[in-house]
């Protein structure tokens, strides 16, 4: 991947992880990364308490939340025709960022 899409992934996998430290309630957080169909899958999955539905449900609708961080995570994410998908229960949260990889070098040794 090129630099700006790997700076892009840690600003996000560093937000999730202050998220998940900051609100949870998690001791843990799960972290994965994943290349396929000419994508990259960053997941993020926490067993903490959740977001409360209203929040996500806004997020969701309007793109708007009570921080910066949801916001910002997505704003980064446009800018490479990414994705970001949230889901939340009493489980935990799961933050996706989905980057694809069309039109982006790829560094042989970093597949």
């Amino acid at each position: 991947m090129n630099d700006a899409v790997e700076m892009a992934l840690f600003r996000i996998l560093q937000e999730s992880l202050t998220n998940v430290y900051r609100h949870s309630g998690s001791k843990t957080a799960d972290v994965r990364l994943d290349l396929a169909n000419c994508r990259v899958t960053m997941t993020v999955k926490d067993s903490g308490g959740g977001m409360s539905a209203t929040a996500l449900a806004q997020f969701q609708r309007t793109g708007r939340s009570t921080g910066v961080g949801l916001v910002g995570m997505r704003e980064r994410l446009k800018e490479f025709g990414g994705e970001l998908h949230i889901s939340s229960g009493t489980e935990g949260t799961i933050v996706k960022a989905v980057v694809p990889l069309t039109g982006i070098s790829l560094d042989e040794k970093a597949v």
